[in-house]
């Protein structure tokens, strides 16, 4: 069986308490407690990562319905790998709240790291994740996660495309598509196309 994840110390379980303006003992809301519970497993893993997530503005100024989740999701993260919830943290849009593509983007980057958490960390830090989730860019990092499904070394290889560092423009957009596409009917044939020097070099009109 698993080990039972670790629980966080009494001294550092006070240090969050404190630094939560909201915090009070009795009558949280839902919404406060599941931010808290969150909050304290991120604490469990890496003390000054909780401390800096319970520092964001859109948390020590309350926790709205819906704002926990964002914050349960980072816990998952920091479960896999402290370095990666650090990355996703560190994210300029993780600062001032999350909207709903980010949300979708956060989610698919969980996803990815149910597979292979270096993974996870190098979309995490793909030029157009890192400045922020535009239209429906959050659904390219859906398409990843799902080849990552089925081949962890496919999606390695469409993630390290040099096309992503410029932005993500439209032509790497469909590539990537279409490889998901391909590879639910033939995973060789999409690996043999991303390895091909006319994606792995350069993605152009």
């Amino acid at each position: 069986p698993a080990a039972p994840p670790p629980s966080p110390t009494p001294d550092s379980s006070r240090r969050l308490r404190e630094s939560l303006p909201w915090f009070k003992e009795e009558d949280r809301t839902e919404a406060e407690d599941s931010a808290l519970s969150a909050l304290a497993q991120i604490v469990s893993q890496d003390q000054d990562l909780g401390m800096a997530v319970a520092g964001l503005p859109w948390i020590a100024d309350g926790v709205a319905e819906g704002e926990p989740e964002p914050v349960e999701k980072l816990a998952f993260l920091a479960s896999r790998d402290t370095s990666l919830a650090a990355a996703v943290a560190g994210l300029p849009w993780f600062h001032d709240g999350i909207i709903e593509a980010e949300q979708k983007a956060l989610q698919n980057i969980v996803s990815l790291a149910n597979r292979d958490a270096p993974l996870a960390k190098t979309a995490a830090g793909l030029a157009w994740v890192t400045d922020g989730i535009e239209g429906d860019e959050w659904a390219s990092l859906g398409d990843l996660a799902v080849m990552a499904k089925k081949d962890i070394s496919l999606a390695s290889t469409v993630a390290a495309f040099p096309s992503h560092a410029g932005g993500f423009d439209q032509n790497t957009r469909f590539a990537v598509y279409y490889l998901r596409v391909l590879m639910e009917e033939d995973v060789d044939l999409a690996n043999t196309l991303a390895s091909g020097s006319f994606l792995a070099d350069s993605i152009e009109e």
